[in-house]
């Protein structure tokens, strides 16, 4: 554990706020995946391909074709039984993948106003997961991603431009 890791941890004891905390596997590919229950939170177990683990954790892990991925395995997005929010008032329904922003819309408004088949990310991902975002979207991509999350999370990322109330904060995309 971290030297930061440890001094949130103390923090939250002395806030009294629960902790946990995340721990990943070091990174075999998809045939190591051990998934959590969609909708459910992930834990532990192995790496999820987006954000930074794309840049500094891929190389060397097997691949498979893009247009496998066809669906999302973690997040129900029709019926989202949990966000995140962070620090900039985004309202996470994955990592970088926003509902909304509670600074510009009460929580009970962009619950109640959510419509994921109309969502421009989203109603792709429902129809058939990143190889349909990649598809609906014409992105450029590579022959191959190592899951649908790598595969997302890339495609996300060239879309950031175009929807930016849905792709964000920057640094999910690695800016700053």
């Amino acid at each position: 554990m971290t030297q930061a890791a440890r001094y949130g941890i103390e923090a939250a004891h002395h806030l009294g706020l629960s902790e946990g905390i995340i721990t990943v596997e070091a990174p075999e590919g998809c045939a190591a995946c051990k998934q959590a229950d969609k909708g459910e939170p992930i834990t532990g177990g192995a790496v999820r391909f987006r954000g930074r683990a794309v840049a500094k954790l891929a190389e060397g892990v097997p691949r498979r074709p893009w247009a496998e991925f066809t669906e999302c395995s973690d997040e129900d997005f029709a019926d989202p039984g949990r966000v995140h929010v962070d620090a900039f008032g985004h309202v996470h329904l994955c990592q970088g993948l926003l509902m909304g922003n509670l600074w510009r819309q009460p929580l009970t408004d962009m619950v109640a106003s959510y419509n994921p088949r109309a969502h421009p990310i989203i109603g792709s991902l429902m129809k058939g997961g990143p190889a349909a975002l990649v598809a609906q979207y014409n992105l450029p991509n590579e022959p191959a991603y190592i899951d649908a999350c790598h595969l997302c999370y890339v495609a996300r990322d060239q879309l950031r431009g175009r929807f930016p109330q849905f792709l964000a904060p920057g640094v999910v995309y690695g800016e700053g």
